[in-house]
């Protein structure tokens, strides 16, 4: 009876960290800051073309040249390029 219930929890501890995985990686790609950071890339883009469109970003202004140059040398990336 007891080599019954050895595999029964071995089992059961196996599938339920499966599952906490798998849960664990739905909820993780929840949290990616689409949404935040965008006003800053935003800002980026038109840092050079319309810079008063983007005026909002003028307190952090090193920072708003910076993404600026770096959207022009490597621009078209969004998130994955800044």
């Amino acid at each position: 009876m007891g080599l019954f219930f050895y595999y029964i929890k071995k089992r059961w501890i196996l599938s339920s960290s499966l599952f906490l995985i798998i849960v664990y990686i739905i909820l993780g790609l929840q949290g990616l800051p689409t949404a935040d950071d965008s006003y800053a890339l935003v800002a980026y883009q038109h840092y050079f073309s319309d810079p008063t469109s983007s005026y909002y970003l003028f307190d952090r202004y090193l920072t708003a040249l910076i993404g600026g140059i770096w959207n022009e040398l490597f621009g078209g990336g969004g998130h994955f390029c800044v």
